[in-house]
């Protein structure tokens, strides 16, 4: 487990925390070269990697997982509310660092407090990039089972793009194997759509549920 730090003593693992969130490449830099662990996280359970993926410091995260030697771990790592590395990459469109984390072994059927994965907090962010990258970086044999993924309130990201205007993302998931199985309170995507008046989802999702059933 990662030792925890406070921001009240500036000792050479707390200035390695606070140069990731500025992304002072210069002062990274120094401070993994004195082979300091990066399973160190702050108040927030965030590690370096966290930061480093949020800001898309795609050098930068690359040199503290090589330096790093419990890659699995730190990778996976979750913080207070359940977010990876991975899920901040995916959340704030990173698609190079959704790549890089991925080859490194990032696990994307991690779940946040939510009960999402990364490709959740993407389409929640109406993320394209990096869900194109995301469904292309993981495994064939396991796209679907990440597209059809439910969270707790039995959702899955064809739910979420329901409650969007973008049709290109809704339109990829449904070209990915996307299913229209109806969450935890009965509504199919297209309902959630109709009832926040999203027409053109509405049309995307009510075209593949006739679809499904023909």
């Amino acid at each position: 487990m990662p030792a925890s730090v406070g921001r009240e003593g500036l000792d050479a693992h707390v200035r390695l925390l606070v140069a990731s969130e500025l992304g002072d490449a210069r002062a990274i830099d120094e401070l993994i070269s004195q082979n300091l662990s990066v399973r160190i996280e702050d108040e927030k359970g965030e590690m370096p990697l966290h930061k480093l993926a949020r800001g898309g410091k795609e050098k930068l995260l690359r040199a503290v997982l090589v330096q790093s030697d419990s890659k699995l771990v730190d990778l996976n790592w979750q913080d207070k509310q359940g977010k990876t590395p991975l899920m901040l990459a995916a959340e704030f469109n990173h698609p190079d660092l959704v790549k890089l984390l991925i080859e490194y072994g990032s696990d994307a059927f991690v779940e946040n407090a939510a009960g999402g994965t990364a490709l959740h907090c993407a389409v929640a962010h109406k993320a394209e990039d990096a869900i194109t990258t995301l469904l292309e970086c993981v495994r064939a044999s396991e796209r679907k089972r990440l597209i059809d993924h439910t969270d707790k309130c039995g959702r899955s990201v064809l739910h979420l793009a329901a409650f969007s205007e973008n049709e290109n993302m809704t339109q990829t998931l449904i070209e990915h194997g996307a299913s229209s199985a109806s969450d935890a309170y009965g509504n199919k995507p297209s309902v959630l759509a109709a009832k926040t008046g999203r027409r053109n989802s509405k049309d995307l999702l009510e075209a593949l549920e006739k679809k499904i059933a023909a």
